[in-house]
């Protein structure tokens, strides 16, 4: 057995429970090797060096922030503050394309319910007026010998 001072190491468990994490999350952490314990005991208890808890406190709130286990293993290669700012910028940036995405998701949602609400008001047989943004208009002319399926499947390409 190694002989060290158990006293100034933290177990699987105790870690776990600081970090409010599973222990199946320290063991995932080892076998990608972002995460190995100072030593084994002899009763099988994995062990954690101070170093290892603060590399934890890392790992922990940058899972936090969603970032992948890879990027974090190549940030505790290179602990710079470039590395670090650049992580960050990372992820502002696709967090920033998930509001876009969303925030056209929703402007699409309204749109929806404007059209429906216009419907709603103006019975059939009406003319309706409205303006709306630029778009481009796509043409695929039909040739008389599509069926319904290559109609379709032309439609469908111009979402």
């Amino acid at each position: 057995m190694i002989n060290k001072d158990k006293r100034k190491y933290f177990t699987a468990g105790e870690l776990a429970a600081i970090f409010n994490i599973s222990k199946q999350s320290l063991l995932y952490y080892d076998k990608v090797n972002l995460l190995s314990p100072d030593f084994v005991s002899e009763n099988g208890y994995r062990n954690y060096s101070i170093q290892q808890f603060l590399d934890l406190e890392i790992i922990v709130n940058l899972r936090a922030l969603d970032i992948s286990i890879a990027n974090i293993k190549k940030y505790l290669e290179d602990r710079s503050k470039e590395h670090f700012l650049q992580l960050l910028q990372e992820k502002t940036a696709e967090c920033q394309a998930i509001i876009h995405n969303n925030q056209e998701i929703c402007d699409t949602i309204e749109r929806i319910k404007e059209d429906m609400h216009v419907k709603e008001l103006n019975p059939c047989r009406h003319l309706t007026l409205s303006w709306q943004n630029d778009r481009l208009l796509r043409l695929t002319p039909l040739a008389e010998s599509d069926d319904g399926k290559s109609r379709i499947t032309k439609f469908a390409r111009h979402g």
